[in-house]
């Protein structure tokens, strides 16, 4: 998908993590609450995603599979404040997290 993208990434900030020995790179902004997860928590898969690892937004916990960027089931109950602004979003379609696929050049990530 292209990196920067009006709708769900519009400065083309994105995040790396390393999930036992894969890497993943997704917009570092939540598609639902539009705030940057910059203290996204990384949970193990379910059998909603397969194999693949959860991130889950650290102000309104919407959480996305870091394969595909879909939204799954949530992994806890937002807090006062993102629960407000959760809500406030809802009535739009949850954005799946762009996510982007990552190269390898002579063991850099490219």
């Amino acid at each position: 998908s292209q990196l920067i993208d009006p709708r769900t990434n519009p400065n083309g900030a994105v995040s790396v993590v390393n999930y036992e020995g894969a890497t993943y790179c997704f917009a570092a902004s939540c598609t639902c609450c539009k705030i940057p997860m910059t203290k996204a928590v990384v949970l193990p898969p379910t059998e909603e995603t397969g194999n693949a690892p959860r991130v889950s937004c650290d102000f309104c916990k919407t959480t996305y599979n870091l394969r595909t960027g879909d939204v799954v089931a949530d992994a806890e109950k937002a807090g006062l404040m993102g629960g407000i602004v959760k809500g406030l979003f809802s009535a739009s379609d949850k954005a799946s997290l762009p996510v982007y696929a990552l190269g390898d050049k002579g063991g850099q990530v490219a």
